[in-house]
């Protein structure tokens, strides 16, 4: 149960505040059981998606594909992102990181106009917005913000300041800040939830003695302990499944080799059978050849003398029956 402030002092890397269907930074960032993290839209293009492929009982995490039951009521895709419960840690970081980003705009004038682009000069804690001086001497002058604290822009990244966004809030009534632990139900809440849903429970402390008792278990150290070792066993695979897909490179290669070999060998054997059977073809057609032309001549031959022999018995006829 590590506090807001804790965990954005760990978190360098800008990827977690990026939803990973969109790739875009989140947008109202909804998450499902299984604690990943996506834009409200997002989810619901997806859950929609899934709906008119599958009219299945459950849909799989875009991420890890861990089944995620539908609810018992029916819903739309639209109504269902939004039943998700609201990451407000990610709201917290998305809200720290425009605050801490290298271009101080006054969010405040840029939610007004995209386009503007005033320079801020004050953080507000509680609205965790950078504001400019003109939005500054509203913000302190308006009812409902007047007791807001605003500090300068400049001492924002020192120890001690943190967004109200970062701060725990209750995930029931959204708008409390947890200052409550039920340990009966595993949960952060609120004063109103704990005199309407929790009036019953026996083990309800405030979240600084929950997070004392948490940080004097072994809860900490053994769940840090249990996430080096999985990185590590994650390394030892990672490093197992790039030194088989190198293997593999290069046995497709020696294999491919030995298969362009096999096949130059087949073709010369083939063209060497090829030849063979040719000449041999060639060596019987023309002594078959030979022997039909000899019998042709021969032949030829034979009809010529019996031709002649044919002329002389008709000349001889021819002059008997002159004589007679």
């Amino acid at each position: 149960m590590a506090s807001a402030e804790v965990l954005t002092s760990c978190i360098k890397d800008d990827d977690i505040i990026t939803c990973t269907i969109c790739l875009e930074q989140f947008n109202n960032p909804k998450y499902l059981p299984c604690l990943h993290t996506f834009c409200e839209s997002c989810i619901t293009t997806y859950i929609t998606s899934v709906f008119e492929k599958d009219s299945d009982t459950s849909i799989g995490c875009p991420v890890c594909r861990a089944k995620v039951s539908v609810p018992a009521e029916r819903l739309t895709p639209e109504e269902w992102a939004k039943q998700l419960p609201l990451n407000f840690l990610l709201v917290g970081l998305i809200e720290k990181h425009k605050v801490e980003r290298t271009e101080k705009i006054c969010m405040s004038c840029e939610r007004f106009d995209v386009n503007t682009k005033s320079e801020a000069s004050s953080v507000c804690i509680d609205c965790s917005d950078a504001l400019c001086a003109t939005c500054t001497r509203c913000h302190k002058s308006s009812k409902l913000s007047s007791n807001h604290e605003i500090v300068p822009i400049s001492d924002i990244s020192k120890d001690g300041y943190a967004l109200k966004s970062l701060k725990n809030m209750c995930s029931s009534t959204k708008t409390k800040r947890a200052e409550l632990f039920c340990v009966d139900h595993d949960c952060p809440c609120c004063s109103i939830c704990v005199s309407v849903k929790h009036r019953k429970c026996k083990n309800v402390l405030t979240i600084e003695e929950a997070a004392k008792k948490f940080r004097e278990s072994n809860t900490v150290s053994k769940t840090t302990n249990e996430v080096s070792a999985l990185l590590a066993d994650l390394d030892t695979v990672l490093e197992s499944e790039r030194s088989s897909l190198v293997d593999i490179g290069a046995t497709y290669i020696i294999e491919m080799l030995k298969c362009d070999q096999f096949w130059k060998t087949l073709q010369q054997k083939i063209e060497e059978l090829k030849s063979k059977w040719t000449q041999a073809y060639q060596k019987t057609y023309h002594s078959e050849q030979a022997k039909l032309e000899l019998s042709i001549r021969d032949a030829e031959n034979r009809r010529k003398a019996v031709t002649n022999t044919e002329k002389i018995l008709e000349a001889t006829l021819k002059m008997l029956r002159m004589s007679s």
